[in-house]
């Protein structure tokens, strides 16, 4: 940790060199998990997200070390889609130092930005990032289903969430000049026909 904090330090000093700004906050950390009742109950720890964005750097350390060692840091990817059938994914702007030009809406869960102490807490994460990165109501959100969780290769827990809005594309364009944050540069849209051979441009993690 001692070396995760130093390099995390110069990559503070980069991105104030660049006028960027960085993100850090305590965020969860998934420990286990069990089914019981047909119920899913999560088992969860925190960790500040510094740490866990570090760790990314040391993948080949942390599989000769153990899970153990690993993150499990837990963020939320949405496939949003509006009324009209188009896939909703967002290009980055260069506010915020980030690695990704494109990605689908989502985020880590923040325990400095939303308590999880129930499974609907869970979801309304989700229904805040959707919120805040599209610029639309939660009135316009009209499903929010979690599909999977799995184990991303850099030992992070990805919960991919399928997002229906009421909204159509043009409707949530509208939504999006005027209200959304300044993390979004634009918006991409595919549609079923397309979606498969678009992937490979987007990271789900």
């Amino acid at each position: 940790e001692r070396m995760l904090i130093s390099s995390w330090e110069d990559m503070l000093k980069v991105a104030k060199e660049k006028n960027q700004k960085i993100w850090d906050s305590i965020i969860y950390r998934f420990e286990s998990s069990e089914i019981s009742l047909q119920k899913l109950y999560l088992y969860l720890s925190i960790i500040p997200f510094s740490i866990r964005l570090e760790i990314n750097k040391h993948t080949e350390k942390i599989k000769q070390l153990g899970q153990q060692y690993s993150p499990k840091g837990m963020f939320s990817s949405c496939f949003v889609k509006t009324s009209d059938g188009h896939m909703v994914f967002v290009e980055k702007s260069n506010v915020y130092v980030t690695q990704k030009k494109y990605a689908l809406v989502g985020g880590v869960f923040s325990k400095s930005e939303l308590i999880i102490n129930s499974g609907n807490d869970l979801f309304e994460s989700v229904r805040r990032e959707v919120v805040e990165e599209l610029g639309v109501d939660k009135e316009h959100i009209i499903e929010n289903i979690l599909k999977m969780g799995y184990l991303t290769e850099n030992w992070n827990v990805c919960f991919l969430f399928s997002v229906q809005l009421s909204l159509t594309k043009k409707e949530l364009l509208e939504r999006f000049k005027k209200y959304s944050d300044d993390e979004v540069k634009d918006l991409i849209f595919f549609t079923n026909e397309n979606i498969k051979d678009s992937l490979n441009l987007f990271e789900i993690e």
